[in-house]
């Protein structure tokens, strides 16, 4: 598997100033996604996971006016609408028609729950975060299928992701601890260093890490939560995977 460094490189020190715009308008108005199926896939799943989260009972929000529970059911029905008929190749580009139809969607969703501050748990502005979270997913899945693959998506995305994609070593330790300061799935590579469990493993091999992130696994209300399976290098060699450890953090 390639790494996200051979496609993207180590990238440069972190700056504020990069991160994707939370803006809705900027998003509703941009023409450069969604640039293909799964980006579509991600975000339709980030919006059910928010509108499910209004549905679920909750102790400490007052319960929901039968009007507001009725637009979100409808805004849940539309969501599906849009998952169901997502069923093309994760790669393939939807047509300029497919795309504008989305994002006007999408813009709808952002709108309407902005038209329900106060009645709702969920913000406005946090489904903006969401599609930048999607878009550089996308750009990570793309990545690790080749130069190629990634040249998809659009090079503003490719660029301000690279330009993310810093590697961070303490000044101590001689390198033994780095990590990726984002969220990231994957498998091998360097593990997220949350609390001591990247450190304690440094000798082992990393087969799997999920980071919490409701846009793609809301198995924990924790985003900051990272699973990570590591098992050890002369195990791995033996395709011995009864020694597998799992390790859970959270920050």
């Amino acid at each position: 598997m390639r790494s996200l460094c051979d496609a993207l490189g180590p990238g440069v020190p972190q700056d504020t100033s990069l991160p994707l715009s939370r803006d809705v308008d900027v998003f509703a108005r941009d023409e450069d996604w969604p640039f293909n199926w799964s980006l579509v896939k991600h975000v339709i799943r980030a919006v059910i996971s928010r509108i499910e989260g209004e549905l679920r009972p909750n102790p400490y929000p007052k319960p929901a006016k039968e009007e507001t529970r009725d637009t979100i059911l409808n805004l849940l029905a539309a969501a599906n609408q849009w998952q169901d008929g997502a069923a093309h190749p994760p790669f393939l580009s939807p047509d300029p028609t497919q795309k504008a139809s989305f994002r006007g969607w999408w813009a709808n969703v952002v709108s309407t729950y902005k038209g329900l501050k106060g009645e709702v748990q969920t913000y406005d502005f946090q489904f903006p975060d969401d599609v930048a979270k999607a878009i550089a997913h996308n750009v990570k899945l793309l990545a690790e299928q080749g130069v190629e693959a990634l040249a998809q998506a659009p090079q503003k995305y490719v660029e301000n992701f690279a330009r993310r994609n810093h590697w961070t070593t303490p000044r101590r330790g001689a390198g033994r601890d780095r990590f990726v300061s984002m969220p990231i799935h994957q498998m091998l590579g360097h593990g997220k260093g949350v609390q001591n469990a990247a450190e304690e493993h440094r000798d082992d091999v990393l087969l799997l890490q999920l980071h919490g992130d409701n846009a793609f696994f809301p198995w924990h209300d924790n985003c900051g939560c990272v699973l990570q399976l590591w098992i050890e290098k002369g195990a791995l060699l033996e395709r011995d995977f009864s020694g597998v450890q799992a390790t859970l953090e959270c920050d």
